[in-house]
């Protein structure tokens, strides 16, 4: 497994496909999940309405920015579809001013953060879990939580989530295909075969003590090396280097570049305006006054 990772991820990353395979060789993956026993024995409800759900964050550097956009395109083709929305996020309002704009209130149901998810994905006839192509997700334990359901996962082509559903669930090529499979999914229902396959899925992914023991086995390894002693004798107090620091070579669009670089940066992922991952908002939450920061907030406002 840790191979197959490996190679899928230097095949769709371009930063790293040319890591060399002596450094490749000595990276190490551990598949994290929070368990999945609860899942295994719920079973499915019946509703009449056809309902696509979708549990995660609720912003645009992790869900598909044309997700909305899928949802009428699958109303048209399936006018007594619910679409359940579980999460939050950034863009969180953006998502349901989108719906009402749309005039698709009827069909939306936005539950917001909930506890008991277990209970929420024994209703679901799918999971409609499209993401942004450079989203930030890795293990995506929601997928296994569907599968552990029997709920069938349809999912564009990302690396995270192709090497997680396999040939299990619905591995779509473009958001169209997406649509495509959410509609043959509603005029044919998955085999009891396939639901039974997908918990097999889940427990050979997501399974707590197999996490648990390649902790295990790493730290026995590290404690078995030789220490080196490192120090970082950079000291910085003010927010915007630390940002710039965090960055890499991207910090230097950011400190040396001009305006038309800096948008150019911003409007090359969705990242760069999520409330969290490292992002400037996230930053300016800890440093509220710094001049550079708000500066750059302003730039990345006015791109949008």
């Amino acid at each position: 497994n840790i191979n197959l990772l490996c190679n899928d991820y230097l095949k769709y990353n371009s930063d790293i496909k040319y890591m060399s395979r002596e450094i490749k060789n000595k990276v190490s993956v551990v598949w994290t999940t929070g368990g999945i026993d609860k899942y295994l024995t719920t079973n499915k409800t019946l509703s009449p309405k056809f309902i696509i759900g979708y549990v995660g964050t609720l912003d645009y550097s992790k869900i598909h920015p044309n997700f909305i956009d899928s949802c009428e395109r699958i109303l048209h083709k399936i006018p007594s579809a619910l679409f359940v929305v579980c999460g939050t996020g950034g863009d969180e309002d953006k998502i349901k001013n989108e719906v009402n704009t749309r005039k698709l209130a009827e069909s939306f149901n936005f539950m917001g953060h909930i506890k008991n998810v277990e209970d929420i994905f024994s209703t679901f006839d799918v999971l409609g879990y499209p993401l942004n192509k450079n989203h930030f997700g890795t293990c995506e334990q929601v997928l296994g939580e569907a599968m552990s359901c029997k709920v069938m996962p349809v999912v564009l082509n990302n690396p995270a989530e192709k090497y997680i559903v396999e040939n299990y669930g619905k591995v779509c090529n473009s958001m169209e295909e997406y649509v495509e499979m959410i509609v043959n999914l509603y005029k044919t229902s998955p085999t009891i075969e396939e639901e039974n396959s997908l918990r097999t899925r889940a427990k050979e992914l997501y399974d707590i003590d197999k996490m648990i023991n390649s902790w295990n086995n790493i730290f026995e390894e590290i404690l078995r090396i030789n220490k080196t002693s490192r120090e970082w004798d950079v000291i910085i107090t003010e927010g915007y280097k630390i940002f710039i620091e965090s960055l890499d070579k991207y910090g230097n669009i950011l400190e040396y570049g001009n305006t038309k670089d800096i948008l150019e940066l911003f409007n090359s992922n969705f990242q760069w305006r999520s409330k969290s991952k490292g992002s400037i908002y996230q930053y300016l939450e800890a440093f509220p006054d710094d001049i550079k920061l708000r500066e750059w907030s302003t730039i990345l406002k006015n791109s949008t």
